[in-house]
């Protein structure tokens, strides 16, 4: 729900683009952000999608999350973003909460 989304993670968007971020974030994909990326930030500058993850990756399993996200991205918000004028206005930055303490 919004609710638990805004438990983990505070959106950046610039004014007048509310609308893009709410054809961006869908309740699958806010769904899909707290179950994967409670440990990332993520934000789009010009067209491309940025992934941070906090110390470093030490296993496979930790550089595959983000490919997992990555991926997820690339399929579910490719199309959107497409239509939209100006997508990287949409987003300036998804912070997760817990580094914001």
């Amino acid at each position: 729900s919004d609710l638990d989304f805004n438990q983990y993670f505070s959106l950046s968007i610039p004014r007048g683009c509310e609308v893009e971020a709410l054809e961006i974030f869908t309740p699958d994909v806010m769904q899909e952000l707290i179950a994967k990326c409670k440990s990332l930030n993520l934000e789009i500058v010009n067209s491309h999608l940025f992934i941070y993850a906090y110390g470093v990756l030490s296993s496979k399993d930790s550089v595959d999350v983000l490919y997992d996200v990555a991926d997820f991205f690339a399929k579910k918000l490719g199309p959107v973003l497409a239509r939209m004028k100006k997508p990287t206005d949409a987003l300036a930055g998804i912070t997760n909460n817990s580094f914001n303490h």
